[in-house]
């Protein structure tokens, strides 16, 4: 279908009043962060993580977004549970 916008629009809300307005350019931009995956990790809490990082030694999480891997060691997940979440190591796997 190569109708104009303006003419799709009108044929498809006949019974409204159609107004266009200017096109603007659209891009996507995540906006995670190691420091954001880390509080999100500690929101979750200190049994269940505890657990994790017990059984496989370190953490991967994968932002749903943008698909950025992140990776958190033992340390780097009790730094996160009892001191905040200013993490210094690498930000991302690459």
């Amino acid at each position: 279908c190569n109708l104009p916008a303006q003419t799709l629009l009108t044929r498809l809300f006949h019974d409204e009043q159609v107004r266009m307005f200017e096109s603007e350019p659209v891009a996507f931009r995540c906006t995670c962060s190691r420091t954001r995956i880390a509080r999100t990790l500690a929101a979750i809490g200190h049994a269940h993580l505890d657990g994790l990082a017990d059984e496989r030694g370190e953490l991967e999480v994968t932002c749903e977004f943008c698909n950025r891997s992140y990776r958190f060691d033992r340390v780097d997940v009790e730094h996160a549970l009892t001191e905040g979440v200013h993490i210094d190591s690498p930000d991302r796997v690459q």
